[in-house]
């Protein structure tokens, strides 16, 4: 369900007129909708490390260098080299002061700090992204911007988190009639993508709306 279908999905729940084309959401109550559903899809996203916001990419580590620019967009998840994982250190200034010969590395601005190798090596590194997106030539991004856009939160949860959790945050008002039916409705959904995203009993994602 994209960008446009998820609005015209909201405006009905919410007893307005729903519309044609994208470029007809130019009311204010319009665009505050859209600022609500992309906040909404975002922080549900970036809440908690889901399964299916993993990547992975490779590195190109030239020999002697200690700092690379970090072109990930996301929370690193594993970082290795030649087969080792390295831990990550969060003192920084552990590698940005100091050479180090243990495999750890950080993150300082926005580069990634480890220890200088005698010759080139490639990381491989896998990362939860901090996109939320996918436009329609597949290409991921932050949050909604076109009416063709799609949700990363998979099917067939993310048309009733997004549609219900964008209702309560609009309304903002417990008391209003449909309120308790979307709150019901949208932990239901929730509870159903945590389920799903759980693979062991250490990890339980927890989400406040």
């Amino acid at each position: 369900m994209n960008y446009l279908e998820l609005v015209n999905k909201i405006l009905i729940e919410m007893n307005y007129r729903s519309v044609i084309n994208f470029d007809e959401l130019v009311k204010q109550d319009h665009l505050k909708i859209k600022q609500i559903l992309s906040r909404v899809n975002t922080e549900i996203c970036t809440s908690y490390d889901w399964d299916f916001l993993l990547r992975h990419t490779t590195l190109d580590i030239n020999a002697g260098v200690s700092k690379i620019v970090n072109p990930i967009f996301g929370r690193i998840d594993s970082f290795a080299i030649d087969g080792v994982f390295f831990r990550y250190q969060p003192n920084y200034k552990k590698l940005l002061y100091n050479e180090s010969n243990s495999n750890v590395f950080s993150i300082f601005d926005n580069y990634i700090l480890i220890p200088k190798f005698d010759e080139d090596k490639v990381a491989n590194v896998t990362y939860y992204t901090n996109n939320s997106v996918i436009d329609s030539n597949g290409d991921e991004q932050s949050v909604f911007e076109n009416e063709t856009d799609v949700s990363l939160l998979p099917l067939p949860y993310a048309e009733m988190v997004l549609v219900y959790g964008t209702c309560m945050k609009f309304k903002s008002n417990p008391n209003h009639v449909k309120f308790k039916y979307w709150f019901s409705m949208f932990n239901d959904a929730l509870a159903n993508l945590r389920s799903k995203s759980v693979k062991t009993s250490y990890d339980y994602p927890f989400i406040t709306i």
